[in-house]
């Protein structure tokens, strides 16, 4: 669907683009709508920023950073710096920077767009929101500022509940920001609460039964399974896994990018699950054999372990897959 939406844009931005728009206003039915000079070149200027946010959404990048500097010089000149679409176009280049790993460029952008955000709308509006939320995305995921990163994050959160609500799907992605980057400094109590809210806040709002097929939901779903992960709770992790991949699969398709990545942590968990059957197996042997030399008197026939599994047997062992996901890969 996108990719026929792709190419229906492509034919519109040539028509847009060639001026021919100009030509002529919207026509309903008989009626006809004249717009003057600015509201023209505002239309026109808006669809060259729909086309750069569709070719950024397909990953074509040089594209869209194409529309986007045509956008913004345009509404530069035709509603000022200051205005909110020029802002919009100004965070949304942001954020394509951010795409290409052009790090210093995208926090330019970013800082750019909050400061006029704040001048211009206020610190509460939503658009500053969001500037403040890709920056928190920007520190955490790029630059490795998680501190930053974290006070962005809870300023964004506090605006988004203030302006938006508890349940809003701008103050949720907030949330599960917030507990991705709580896994990532090893608060993982915190994160399991923050993608607990997030998924219940989904639910409330669209229905358990639909959670399956909605594109947040199932990405709060295979994070929490990363989290599991971390946790040392596999077969949770693996049911976090399998559903975020059948609903990618649904949504999405098999070849969407959604679905390798899930169905590639669903093979490194299968793959993480055979080692550990393999050293418990491996310790199993190692007790038996020792408990049947001592019984007989003689001396103990140990079973070698992996020097990767670092684990120590003593006379009470009490081993976990908890414990041993812990040892084996820390």
């Amino acid at each position: 669907m996108q990719r026929r939406l792709l190419l229906h844009a492509e034919v519109c931005s040539r028509w847009v683009l060639s001026g021919e728009m100009e030509r002529k206003a919207i026509s309903r039915r008989t009626d006809e709508v004249d717009f003057d000079e600015t509201e023209k070149k505002e239309i026109v200027l808006h669809a060259i920023h729909l086309l750069g946010y569709l070719y950024a959404d397909q990953a074509k990048l040089a594209e869209a950073e194409k529309m986007y500097k045509r956008a913004l010089r345009g509404r530069e000149e035709v509603l000022g710096i200051r205005h909110a679409l020029t802002l919009a176009t100004v965070n949304n280049l942001g954020a394509l920077y951010a795409d290409k790993g052009k790090v210093a460029e995208a926090e330019n952008m970013y800082e750019r767009a909050l400061r006029g955000c704040e001048d211009a709308l206020g610190a509460r509006h939503t658009l500053t929101l969001a500037v403040v939320h890709n920056l928190g995305l920007l520190y955490a995921l790029h630059q490795a500022k998680l501190a930053e990163a974290e006070k962005m994050y809870e300023r964004a959160l506090r605006g988004c509940e203030e302006v938006l609500g508890v349940r809003h799907t701008s103050t949720l992605q907030t949330v599960h920001s917030l507990g991705t980057l709580y896994a990532k400094q090893g608060k993982l109590t915190e994160a399991e609460k923050m993608y607990e809210r997030v998924l219940k806040g989904h639910e409330d709002a669209i229905g358990l039964e639909n959670m399956g097929t909605y594109r947040p939901a199932l990405y709060t779903i295979r994070y929490r399974g990363n989290l599991y992960v971390k946790q040392g709770e596999l077969t949770q992790a693996r049911e976090a896994y399998s559903r975020a991949l059948t609903g990618f699969q649904t949504l999405l398709g098999p070849s969407s990018d959604e679905c390798q990545e899930a169905m590639a942590e669903l093979e490194s968990l299968d793959l993480l699950l055979g080692k550990i059957r393999c050293v418990m197996n491996l310790l199993t042997r190692a007790l038996t054999s020792r408990a049947d030399t001592s019984d007989s008197g003689g001396s103990p026939v140990g079973v070698e372990v992996p020097k990767s599994a670092h684990v120590e047997i003593t006379k009470k062992p009490r081993f976990s897959a908890r414990r041993l996901v812990r040892t084996i890969f820390r």
